[in-house]
This record gives C-alpha cells, structure tokens and sequence, in this order.
C-alpha cells in the first residue's frame, strides 16, 4: 500500500477480527502479508495464463492527450517499471521467484 494510506488506514479491528476467526494471532503486519499473499498468487497465476505488461496499459486518451493545463501525457512504461520493481516482479510484470518464495506461494 502507498506510504500515505498506510499511516492513514487501521487495520487493528481486522486483525482482531481474523484472529477472533482464526482462532491464531493474527498481526497487523501478517494482514498485509495476507494481502500481498492474495495480490501476487493472482498476478501469478494471471501471467501463467498469459497477462503480461502488454496488458497493463490505459486508454489511450489518458496515453496520449496533453491536459488542458499543459502537463505532458503519462509515461506509462517508466511508471511500470518502477511500479514492477516495488511489487518484486520482472520487467514483463512477472512475480520474480524470490518473491513468490518469501510470500510462501512456491516451495523453497
């Protein structure tokens, strides 16, 4: 999650709620690894099926159209790839290994 909803966002009564459920200690910080658990196991499966970076895009309007105030279009491929890098996945927008390995979606 952004930095910002992180610090704006408590997920205390969740965690409560998962662990009341659960019946095991359920963490703030294990809810976001839940979370990023759930987000790249979909991406994972999702590239197995053939979504790749081609896939990640806007329409074309938001591409390629200068704002009225002047400001350039989105450069969408330098945000991928920063945004790729953050999630641990490849430059096709791949989950890299490592990452599926820390998050325990592959065996070590």
């Amino acid at each position: 999650m952004p930095s910002v909803a992180v610090k704006t966002a408590d997920f205390s009564d969740y965690s409560a709620l998962l662990t009341s459920i659960l019946g095991t200690s359920i963490t703030e910080k294990d809810f976001y690894t839940i979370g990023e658990r759930i987000f790249n196991l979909e991406r994972h499966m999702n590239c197995r099926e053939g979504i790749n970076r081609q896939s990640d895009t806007l329409p074309v309007r938001i591409l390629k159209e200068t704002r009225e105030d002047n400001w350039p279009s989105i450069e969408l491929d330098q945000m991928l790839n920063h945004y790729y890098k953050l999630r641990g996945w490849t430059q096709i927008g791949k989950p890299e290994g490592k990452t599926l390995k820390r998050l325990n979606i592959l065996p070590n």
